[in-house]
């Protein structure tokens, strides 16, 4: 038994038998299998860096190099806490299916996870509050992603050509989303945008085309270009404000979509909802 793997064991000698298989976490941090505690993976390397005034030493994980399907990062190394997740860290890994980070790191840094076509989970503590630019693009398989409670930042394309991608859930925290963040997500069926947000960057849903669902709050100024172009899915638009309100969002072009649905404007406890474009039913 390992921090990476567990072995069957034997009823009458209580050895380890057999070939070495890889732990499956349960979500509690134990293995499925064998119920034993998991310990962080193996074949990662670090360094030493400051994301403080402080002069705190913290561990920036600089690179991993094995071959595991479920990766567990430790939330500190040699007494130290572990931060942040380097830039290309994990980039290009074909083997790694799932992603546990601790609850000590804050920021997942360029390209970190770009091109990890087989991950399919990633559980994102509550500490991260910036995902920078193409941190998990092209992570092909990736299907659901909760954003946490403490992001304030997605930096530019850091979750464009994820295809798979069918649900996110984004906290109230955010208040910026980068130019193609989600670029060519083709799986995503809604949005729901956070009350910090006040304006949708260019591209950032460009050729969501699965996308039948938006939800905008009252906070959003700006709609800028292309932001939701080859969303032909767009069947309704629910806005967190009153008609008038709506109207005064500065709408760019490549957003006719956004323009044309059918809208819900939700505004106390009364709902209005523009059924066809133009017209105007009030309901309780």
């Amino acid at each position: 038994i390992s921090n990476s793997y567990h072995r069957d064991i034997c009823s009458v000698c209580d050895n380890a038998v057999g070939e070495r298989i890889e732990h499956t976490d349960r979500g509690d941090g134990s293995c499925s299998v064998c119920a034993g505690v998991i310990g962080p993976s193996e074949g990662i390397q670090y360094v030493l860096t400051s994301f403080s005034s402080s002069d705190e030493k913290q561990y920036m994980l600089l690179k991993y190099e094995g071959s595991l399907k479920n990766v567990i990062v430790p939330s500190e190394h040699e007494g130290i806490p572990v931060v942040s997740i380097g830039d290309r860290a994990f980039i290009g890994n074909k083997e790694m299916e799932s992603l546990i980070l601790p609850d000590t790191v804050s920021q997942i840094r360029y390209e970190a996870f770009s091109g990890c076509s087989s991950l399919k989970t990633v559980r994102l503590p509550k500490s991260v509050s910036r995902i920078y630019g193409k941190a998990f693009k092209d992570c092909t398989s990736l299907s659901e992603l909760d954003l946490g409670d403490s992001l304030t930042l997605i930096d530019d394309s850091a979750f464009s050509g994820c295809t798979a991608l069918e649900r996110v859930t984004m906290p109230s925290t955010l208040s910026k989303i980068g130019e193609k963040a989600f670029y060519g997500c083709s799986s995503i069926s809604e949005i729901e945008l956070g009350e910090k947000i006040e304006y949708i960057s260019e591209n950032t849903f460009n050729g969501c085309t699965s996308l039948s669902r938006v939800i905008i709050p009252l906070s959003v100024t700006e709609i800028r270009e292309d932001a939701f172009l080859n969303c032909d899915s767009i069947g309704v638009v629910i806005y967190r404000g009153t008609w008038s309100e709506f109207y005064d969002i500065r709408i760019r072009n490549g957003n006719e979509i956004i323009r044309n649905s059918p809208k819900t404007f939700t505004h106390a406890s009364v709902r209005f909802e523009d059924t066809d474009g133009t017209a105007l039913r009030v309901s309780k």
